[in-house]
């Protein structure tokens, strides 16, 4: 009676776990469209490259995860987390804001710790894990970020905090509700993405009886208003997705096996907006098995960064396409160790002015900032 009664339970959890696709996959609705892109294309003719550590002083041991926005007033947020190892509930989320025009990063200060995180959603809060950063059209701010009820991420949840004065003050905390085991293993670590209706495309994943990327669409109050699968297999995790058109995206996917000779950045596309997706296939681009981030630049060209290694980590480099995803050529090494330093966990945008910011994790002790230009890149090509 109580193997019968385990099998049934089982079921159940089941059809809830796919119930979601499988009605979507009869569920007629409106068209959806990516919003188009705004950014004006550079018009400085000399190449401009720059790199410098956010802060030159360790803050905590173990700093990670990066997530890069530009605020309403032109200035780049940044969001990471850090403490004395990932998963510990010494974990704080630290943010820092930079000046274009003085060229500087501000010493970062603290928005989130557990104990503030469980006092604002009112739940077990044992860590905080990955932030994503992104800037609406009206000028709010919001700040995405994972907190886990149990040592690991199989217990994560997404929350957010929304600004109004550039990440100034932040609203209590907020959970999404993306998941349907009692709103546990979902992550966020990409950026997130407009529709052309207002609402929110936030590529998450899911690390709970199966890992597997998924893409997110939020109201503009941080409702979850649908969900979709880019993937069902147990290969691939942490999505960068990016609109190509009003209906065409590709998510290029941090593939799962890391450590084989045989590990390459992954990717899949949509044909409409987002709601299906393609199987991921295997690029001839090495990864170790480390996030990637992508970024389609005000050329339409598109920008990958990632770590240029089937086994370490201590290469962080620079790819482009000009066909929409189809061929890439490796651009640069923009760094390199051979004393086994780690360079992971890229953030990368383009602001309004044309140029390009690239964040990443240094050897997980500091945030290191890169910037660079269109003109950079035209002479990194030849």
């Amino acid at each position: 009676m109580r193997e019968h009664a385990h099998g049934f339970g089982f079921l159940t959890l089941m059809l809830v776990a796919f119930a979601p696709p499988i009605i979507d996959a009869f569920d007629s609705k409106p068209p959806l469209e990516f919003a188009r892109l705004q950014r004006a294309p550079e018009t400085a003719e000399s190449p401009v490259y720059e790199e410098k550590f956010v802060y030159p002083r360790p803050l905590t041991r173990f700093a990670h995860s990066p997530a890069l926005a530009e605020a309403a007033n032109g200035h780049l947020m940044l969001a990471w987390f850090g403490g004395t190892g990932e998963g510990s509930p010494s974990v704080q989320l630290f943010m820092s804001t930079y000046s274009p025009e003085h060229e500087t990063w501000t010493k970062p200060r603290v928005v989130i710790d557990r104990d503030r995180a469980r006092e604002e959603v009112g739940r077990f809060v044992y860590t905080i894990g990955n932030p994503a950063l992104w800037t609406q059209p009206d000028g709010k701010l919001w700040l995405f970020y994972v907190t886990s009820w149990i040592s690991g991420w199989s217990g994560s949840s997404i929350n957010f905090k929304m600004s109004v004065d550039h990440g100034d003050t932040w609203t209590p905390t907020k959970r999404l509700v993306t998941s349907p085991y009692l709103n546990s293993g979902t992550l966020v670590r990409a950026s997130p993405f407009e529709y052309s209706d207002g609402t929110i495309g936030l590529p998450i994943y899911h690390e709970l009886l199966g890992i597997f990327p998924e893409n997110v669409r939020l109201d503009p109050d941080g409702v979850v208003m649908d969900k979709s699968r880019i993937y069902y297999g147990k290969k691939s995790l942490q999505p960068s997705v990016v609109p190509l058109g009003d209906t065409q995206a590709l998510a290029l996917l941090r593939p799962r096996h890391s450590g084989k000779a045989e590990a390459r950045v992954l990717l899949s596309r949509s044909e409409d907006a987002g709601r299906r997706w393609s199987t991921p296939v295997a690029l001839d681009l090495a990864n170790p098995g480390s996030s990637v981030v992508g970024l389609r630049a005000s050329d339409d060209s598109i920008l990958l960064a990632y770590n240029d290694s089937p086994t370490s980590r201590n290469d962080l480099s620079l790819a482009r396409s000009v066909d929409g995803g189809k061929s890439w050529q490796v651009l640069t090494t923009v760094e390199h160790s051979k004393q086994g330093k780690q360079f992971a966990y890229p953030s990368f945008i383009q602001t309004k002015d044309g140029q390009f910011h690239l964040i990443y994790a240094w050897n997980y002790t500091h945030m290191k900032h890169v910037r660079f230009n269109a003109a950079w890149i035209a002479q990194t090509e030849r």
